[in-house]
């Protein structure tokens, strides 16, 4: 078995499985960047290591078992990871199958099932995987779409922003999602209505969609809310009378001087639009 670093007297495994917080990332480091896969000793240590408390670890677990799923060998290792009782270990196994270029609907299952993790920063990558996936077969946008239904706002959040980043989707699935009892869910979806804003075919929007954004501008509890609807609404309103005095009276708005500011800035870049 190699050893870890040139000065290093410890075996991969013995890092591995050690206490040395410091040359147990070193070893994972070396078997990221190694050309071979590692032994059938380390795959299963490295299984191990995708629960393991800290995150560093568990990433770059996931990182050297990417080169492991290169081969035929280990890939079947760990696509029945996929369905481990661990969830850090179904997601460990979802990123390592993508990295690897072993995508499959099991890996987009688990990606969208991981949407709502614990780690943001996991939940963010799992988008990432379930867009991909989806741009690869547009089949399975269906999927994603049926997530903002479900009862997690963290999940429904998360859905807008993947149906955002796939492209394609129309102006009213964001603007359905506007009455969501989420900030966070309005967010996103003024996030997804920003997006298409940038398509001229798109513009200038259903009067319909504008009349749900205006209504974020003047109702929502929110303030991001608001300051995020009045940019949305001066790029989406076209020569909509009933949007521009909207956004005419939340910039003169002295109670709210970044609401006043983002209203004035919507209402300059229409006129120059």
């Amino acid at each position: 078995m190699a050893a870890v670093g040139r000065s290093s007297p410890y075996t991969v495994l013995e890092a591995l499985r050690g206490d040395d917080l410091h040359r147990k990332v070193r070893a994972l480091v070396d078997l990221e960047g190694a050309v071979e896969p590692p032994s059938r000793a380390v795959v299963e240590c490295l299984t191990v290591l995708l629960a393991d408390p800290d995150k560093q670890v568990r990433r770059r677990a996931a990182g050297a078992l990417a080169v492991a799923a290169r081969g035929r060998s280990y890939s079947g290792l760990l696509a029945e990871l996929l369905t481990d009782g661990d969830r850090n270990r179904r997601w460990g196994a979802c990123f390592a199958l993508s990295l690897a270029g072993r995508s499959s609907a099991a890996t987009f299952r688990t990606a969208l099932a991981c949407l709502d993790h614990d780690d943001r920063d996991v939940g963010w990558a799992a988008a990432q995987l379930a867009v991909q996936a989806c741009r690869e077969d547009r089949s399975r946008v269906a999927a994603v779409r049926g997530l903002l239904s479900e009862p997690n706002a963290d999940r429904r959040k998360m859905a807008l922003y993947c149906l955002r980043d796939i492209g394609g989707a129309c102006m009213t699935v964001f603007a359905d999602a506007l009455s969501d009892g989420s900030p966070a869910v309005r967010l996103a979806a003024l996030a997804g209505l920003f997006r298409l804003s940038q398509e001229p075919s798109c513009l200038p929007a259903d009067t319909d969609v504008i009349a749900r954004v205006r209504d974020r501008l003047q109702h929502d509890p929110r303030a991001q809310v608001r300051r995020v609807s009045a940019v949305v609404l001066g790029r989406i309103m076209g020569g909509n009378r009933e949007a521009r005095l909207a956004l005419e009276r939340a910039a003169g708005d002295r109670r709210d001087s970044s609401l006043s500011r983002a209203a004035q800035k919507a209402l300059a870049a229409s006129d120059h639009g």
